[in-house]
């Protein structure tokens, strides 16, 4: 199920940040690809932990999903979207399971916490250049 763009990066945000913020270990349980891969959310952790919309929507996100949260309201920018997101962000948690590559995309699945209920989610992501990049966050979660 695909969310709307705010719930979307609010739900990507408060994921991460509250997942890997600053936590090196949880990208070093993976190797390879699959560590490059979950170093983006972990970097997108560190990126919202610091309030930084202008560098999530740089150098974290695809420029897909940039677009799209920059069209989600006229006349708003990709860092607005995140930082009206990062104000919205409530208790979320996850902790990632695995990375799957596929070409130029990747599927990082986690566990979470959310309002209460556990339940898993796939972050998708995909290869820009030489980077990955968050794509889209697939969730059953409302974030508020």
């Amino acid at each position: 199920m695909r969310v709307r763009p705010l719930p979307l990066v609010a739900a990507v945000l408060g994921a991460a940040v509250l997942a890997a913020c600053g936590d090196e270990s949880v990208s070093n349980q993976f190797s390879g690809t699959q560590h490059k891969v979950v170093q983006t959310v972990v970097n997108l952790a560190n990126d919202a932990s610091a309030n930084d919309a202008s560098k999530i929507c740089n150098n974290d996100l695809s420029s897909g999903l940039e677009a799209e949260l920059a069209k989600s309201v006229p006349g708003q920018s990709c860092t607005t979207a995140v930082n009206n997101a990062l104000n919205e962000v409530e208790n979320y948690t996850l902790s990632p399971q695995t990375a799957t590559i596929n070409g130029s995309t990747a599927t990082v699945t986690v566990t979470d916490t959310c309002n209460g209920r556990n339940h898993s989610d796939s972050l998708q992501l995909v290869l820009e250049g030489n980077s990955w990049k968050v794509n889209s966050l697939l969730t059953e979660c409302n974030v508020r």
